[in-house]
């Protein structure tokens, strides 16, 4: 506890709420969501309870927040500005040095560029919504590991940087579905390290050999498994990546619309009633699913379930459970109590749901 507030200059419950209150601004100023779905996204499910953090920490209720923001009563910069007094480390330079890698900067880069595909897009937003949670996740994830200072940074940056390829493809293809575009990972990797697209993002004071690092950890985000010969240090990282990405992805499929998050439209996604045999026996391997395999909109659902059996680290797993996104995604009726499945999809999840206790040991 000490070396983490020692390393950011905050506690972890407070660099936390700093993170929701800073996501939150953000889908205040670029999205038309309600409040209580901006505060279920940034990891609130009672509403008021969020506006009561939000007025305390900015002076403000949300709705203000985004009537003075629309009206220009501030701009981005100046809101940014505001935040970084705030909370120091969490977006801006931590205190004490102008050698400390700088979050804010690094964000508004990454917001000056993704200002130019339609942030009010449904799919734009999305993904803006999602790197700053997996950024979010990956400071978490590292701190729980013991690392501070500059690698932590570096596990940070990550988070921001690791779907930078998304919005260009959704321009060029007009959909995230990777089989019909282009390997999103492999693309932003190319834009940022190939194309130059990192040399506008600070880089002041990150490790020694973040490059080569940072582009293989982007790189591996979305792949089925590690490479065997990773080095130690770019497999920790890489590995951060990875089970922060899959936390969050919990959170965007048990919430979202699969047509939403693909671009797709219902007629493109197959219907089949049965689910794939080679998804279930993943299921039983404890194993990640490989696309190659899914058919179904039901295979695909099973599939992001499976993400839980390659969890690399505990802080990872008492994330998911904490946030509950992963139950939700498993469950068999809706809110309302409707079931949600047919017989056989319903005895599949109740079988992905035993061998996830198997393997936690619960």
């Amino acid at each position: 506890m000490q070396s983490f507030r020692s390393a950011v200059g905050e506690s972890p419950l407070r660099y936390i709420l700093l993170l929701r209150i800073r996501n939150a601004q953000v889908l205040l100023e670029t999205t038309d969501g309600t409040i209580s779905e901006i505060a279920r996204i940034v990891g609130y499910e009672n509403s008021m309870y969020f506006s009561r953090l939000f007025r305390k920490e900015k002076g403000m209720s949300p709705l203000k927040y985004r009537k003075a923001f629309l009206e220009g009563v501030f701009d981005v910069s100046a809101a940014k500005g505001d935040f970084a007094v705030v909370c120091g480390i969490i977006i801006g330079r931590r205190e004490g040095g102008a050698d400390m890698f700088d979050r804010e900067a690094a964000v508004s880069v990454f917001r000056a560029y993704t200002a130019g595909y339609a942030p009010e897009n449904t799919m734009i937003r999305l993904k803006i919504v999602h790197t700053f949670r997996v950024a979010e996740l990956c400071g978490r994830i590292a701190g729980s590991l013991g690392m501070a200072g500059s690698p932590l940074d570096l596990a940070w940056f990550l988070g921001l940087l690791h779907d930078i390829g998304r919005f260009e493809q959704v321009r060029r293809y007009g959909t995230f579905f990777d089989a019909k575009s282009v390997d999103h990972a492999d693309f932003g990797a190319d834009l940022l390290f190939r194309e130059g697209l990192i040399e506008r993002f600070p880089a002041d004071s990150l490790p020694e050999g973040w490059r080569e690092r940072g582009e293989t950890a982007i790189r591996l985000h979305n792949k089925l498994t590690l490479p065997e010969d990773l080095d130690p240090e770019t497999k920790v990282f890489a590995e951060i990546l990875r089970d922060a990405d899959k936390v969050d992805i919990f959170r965007v499929v048990s919430e979202i619309p699969l047509e939403e998050r693909l671009g797709k439209s219902a007629s493109e996604i197959e219907e089949n009633e049965d689910l794939t045999p080679e998804v279930m026996a993943c299921v039983y391997e404890h194993r990640c699913v490989p696309r190659t395999v899914r058919r179904t909109r039901f295979d695909n659902h099973i599939s992001h379930g499976c993400m839980a059996f390659e969890l690399v680290f505990e802080e990872s797993r008492r994330i998911a459970a904490e946030q509950g996104f992963l139950d939700r995604l498993l469950a068999e009726k809706d809110d309302s109590g409707r079931q949600i499945w047919n017989e056989k999809e319903t005895a599949a999840l109740r079988t992905l749901r035993q061998e996830l206790r198997r393997t936690s040991g619960s």
